[in-house]
């Protein structure tokens, strides 16, 4: 206890007389100076500083521990490593960092690390850069390397900073880049997790691509040139390839059109000797040494009609399936002169020898074709004279396809000839004595001259009859004496015309009895010369409605003009159609979309028979500028009509007086620039900005109830704009949330030299309204005003003398403007400045 005390007394006088302490030293170097009893030699007497040791739970539990504060933790089985002990995980010496206890590591030491030792950490680390860089700078191959040790060392990552070169799995990059793999391995891989893009070698070749369902694009210039579909098609100039090589939906226009010329087989480096294909308008260019607007040597042409195409060899617009415009040459070895290209059976040509001018021939010998012939008459004509003799054409020997034209001449009554070409134009076909006659021509007939009918029928088999009194008979050979049409069938029905309802009330000229089949109502209807009667219920059809075939809602004419907020006064659109069927309808009456407050009407009516015009009148007062559109649908057909609505011209100024239904620009506070503004009743925004020097409101306009030119008291909310001496500018800008027009000022001009310029915006663009300028004293005061490039300028250059005041009044008019911009400037060296009274008196 005594030892005790006394350390503290003298570390107490010490502290009080040189403010540091000596342990074993009466020269203390430092605050605290703790110097060995024996610094050198045996002595087996212990000496050092001997720091607090606790456990974990009682350094947890310390409150308002000084930073700095060193402990020993001799025990972590108690506590926890939460709060500020959250670090203590081990025995040790810990200081405390003013928020947690941190641990002195053990073997540390200045001197030893990365820069000039190797070791292994002992768990993982961060390195945050935050804004710092982090640079490796070197000169050696290899100066910087990441590797795999263990089992199977290898490189990883490896920095050739001699040459400027990575490599990943070697330590001798050949390349910028250089990706070393085993074979049959992957390489480079991007991903999103999703589409992944790999390469990938084997021993024999290489592959670049995705290895996820996607296509792959190449591209230039940030745009896809080449894409290769996951099917396997590859796409030029589309991302939509249906084949394996695709080169786009694209043709040219025209055959001369360069971007016509598709496919290159070859061309030179002016590109004017294009050998390849081509495409234009249903075309399939071929190309020899083409300049780049010249058309193809060759084309094969195809349409949507007829799609098995037309070869064209000299010409672009093939007629026939060959089209050769120039001379054709075909060799086969036996071409020669007076040859001619004939044809088998099968339609392939060789040459053969023209036939000579004498020798045998159907006019002294017989003979055999050996090939079919084709004689054309043109305007010629063929006759063969025959006395008793006649015309054979006979097929083969069995009667199979055998046909006579003969004449035996053994009737008087005979029509067994065929005529062609006589004055009554006749063909007959019969038999002796006149038993039956096939006639043509201007008679036109099949007839029966004996007593018998007229049988019409298949395999042998009478399926139609023709009796000698007109009746005819289906099914039948005797048809009914009473019936003009006798259907007979025991398996069989007879099916009248099927039509729907619009198809049987478009038929024309409908005769009474005219009957068929309505598929609407499946029943029988016939017309009986007035209306169409059901079989069904024996009683009328209703009604039938007109209907039209089209209806041109985008030909339509229009006549008379809307204008926003103003009465639609003789405004009305024509609509033609085709195909009334000329039955009545009830009119339409539709309300306009996009723009409101507009119908349009249609009055009942008929439709014409063909082609005609509906009138639908539009009245109603349109709600905006825009376009008001009208949904049609008359007569089975719909479709939609559109007006435009105008806005209307600003209306002119009754007068220069500014009316309770006004708003008073001038009104502002400059704290609080915006004002939510009513004007004749509508709502406005008016925002001030561009505050400069002297602009302000005036508080007290009362001040100024003075008459100057007819000008008297400025209202309430008046505004004042002056100029500094020298002539710096006042300025300010008021822009509308919507447009105006009839900007109307009281101004009282306080002295001469004042000049004040106006300029009116629109959406930006700078507008010129009219400007209405009165006073009462403009003879007494030289007040000039000049448009200048679309802005108004105007100045007082002269009164009786420099104290008198002059005033006039403004109004600018007949055109709308959502901005003005007013700047106030003096010639004079002294303060100048004018009071405005403002306002707006009409709004679109």
């Amino acid at each position: 206890m005594r030892k005790r005390l006394l350390i503290t007394g003298m570390l107490s006088v010490a502290s009080l007389a040189f403010a540091q302490v000596g342990i074993n030293t009466q020269q203390a170097e430092t605050t605290f100076d703790i110097v060995a009893k024996d610094s050198k030699g045996t002595s087996r007497v212990p000496e050092g500083l001997l720091i607090p040791r606790v456990d974990r739970e009682r350094a947890q539990s310390m409150f308002g521990v000084p930073i700095s504060t060193l402990i020993y933790i001799n025990d972590i089985s108690t506590g926890s490593a939460a709060g500020i002990a959250a670090n203590v995980d081990e025995v040790g010496y810990y200081y405390y960092n003013g928020t947690v206890w941190t641990k002195i590591a053990e073997g540390s030491s200045n001197n030893i690390h990365v820069y000039n030792s190797n070791g292994t950490i002992t768990s993982n680390r961060i390195v945050s850069l935050e804004d710092k860089g982090f640079s490796f700078n070197g000169t050696r191959n290899n100066g910087f390397a990441v590797n795999k040790v263990g089992d199977n060392p290898s490189s990883v990552i490896s920095a050739d900073m001699e040459n400027a070169r990575v490599g990943i799995g070697t330590s001798t990059p050949q390349a910028k880049l250089d990706i070393r793999t085993s074979t049959n391995a992957y390489g480079l891989q991007h991903s999103d997790d999703n589409i992944r893009l790999r390469s990938w070698i084997n021993e024999k070749e290489a592959f670049f691509g995705n290895i996820t369902n996607h296509g792959l694009s190449l591209m230039t210039n940030n745009r896809g040139r080449l894409y290769i579909a996951n099917d396997g098609n590859v796409g030029i100039g589309t991302k939509t390839p249906n084949n394996r090589l695709d080169l786009g939906y694209d043709a040219a226009d025209t055959v001369n059109d360069p971007s016509g010329k598709k496919l290159a087989i070859f061309n030179n480096l002016a590109g004017d000797s294009f050998y390849g294909f081509g495409i234009s308008s249903y075309a399939l260019q071929f190309h020899s040494g083409s300049k780049k607007d010249d058309a193809p040597a060759m084309v094969l042409k195809g349409n949507t009609v007829d799609n098995s195409g037309k070869l064209g060899i000299g010409t672009t617009e093939p007629s026939e399936r060959l089209h050769v415009a120039g001379k054709v040459r075909i060799e086969d070895g036996t071409q020669g002169a007076n040859k001619v290209l004939v044809s088998d059976v099968n339609g392939v040509g060789s040459w053969k020898d023209l036939p000579g001018a004498t020798g045998v021939n159907i006019y002294n010998g017989d003979g055999t074709i050996t090939g079919n012939r084709t004689i054309t008459m043109l305007d010629r004509h063929l006759t063969f004279n025959t006395g008793t003799g006649g015309l054979s054409v006979n097929g083969n020997t069995n009667g199979l396809t055998r046909a006579n034209f003969t004449n035996q001449n053994t009737g008087t009554s005979s029509r067994s000839d065929i005529n062609i070409g006589t004055p009554n134009n006749n063909i007959y076909l019969g038999v002796d004595t006149g038993g039956a006659i096939f006639g043509a021509g201007k008679k036109s007939y099949i007839d029966n001259r004996s007593e018998g009918s007229l049988f019409i029928g298949n395999q042998g088999i009478a399926k139609m009859t023709l009796d000698k009194s007109g009746n005819i008979g289906i099914g039948t050979t005797t048809p009914n004496a009473a019936a003009v049409l006798d259907v007979s069938s025991t398996t069989q029905g007879f099916l009248p015309p099927r039509l729907t309802t619009a198809q049987r009330n478009a038929i024309a000229n409908r005769p009474p009895g005219l009957m068929v089949y309505n598929t609407d109502t499946n029943c029988l209807n016939f017309w009986n010369s007035a209306e169409w009667v059901s079989t069904c219920s024996s009683t009328s059809v209703p009604p039938s409605q007109g209907t039209i075939e089209t209806l041109n809602c985008s030909g339509a004419s229009h006549n008379g003009a809307l204008v926003m907020e103003s009465s639609a006064s003789g405004v009305s659109s024509v609509i033609s159609y085709t195909g009334g069927n000329g039955l009545s309808h009830n009119g339409q009456s539709v309300s306009s979309t996009g723009v409101t407050g507009l119908t349009a009407t249609l009055s009942s009516g008929s439709f014409a028979n063909g082609n005609g015009t509906v009138t639908y009148t539009i009245t109603g007062t349109p709600s905006s500028v825009g376009t008001a559109s009208f949904a049609i649908n008359i007569g089975g057909k719909a479709c939609t009509i559109t007006r435009t609505v105008t806005e209307p011209e600003p209306p002119t100024g009754a007068s220069f007086l500014c009316t309770p239904n006004s708003y008073f620009i001038s009104a502002f506070d400059r704290n609080n620039p915006t004002v939510n503004a009513t004007v004749n009743g509508k709502q406005v925004t008016v925002t001030y900005s561009n505050f400069t020097n002297s602009t302000y409101p005036m508080s007290n306009p009362a001040t100024w109830q003075v008459n100057n030119c007819g000008i008297g008291t400025v209202p309430t909310g008046g505004m004042m704009m002056g100029t500094t001496a020298g002539g710096a500018s006042s300025r300010l800008t008021i822009k509308f949330s919507r447009p105006v027009s009839n900007f109307r000022i009281d101004q009282l001009v306080t002295s001469y030299g004042e000049k004040y310029t106006y300029k009116f915006k629109r959406n930006g663009v700078q507008v010129t309204p009219v400007l209405r300028i009165w006073s009462d004293c403009l003879s007494n005061y030289q007040f000039e005003n000049a448009l200048t490039n679309g802005i108004y300028i105007t100045n007082v250059v002269n009164s009786p003398a420099p104290t008198m005041h002059s005033g006039v009044k403004y109004n600018f008019e007949k055109v709308w403007f959502d901005e003005i911009e007013l700047v106030a400037t003096s010639t004079l060296q002294t303060y100048n400045g004018s009071i405005f009274s403002a306002c707006i008196g009409s709004v679109l």
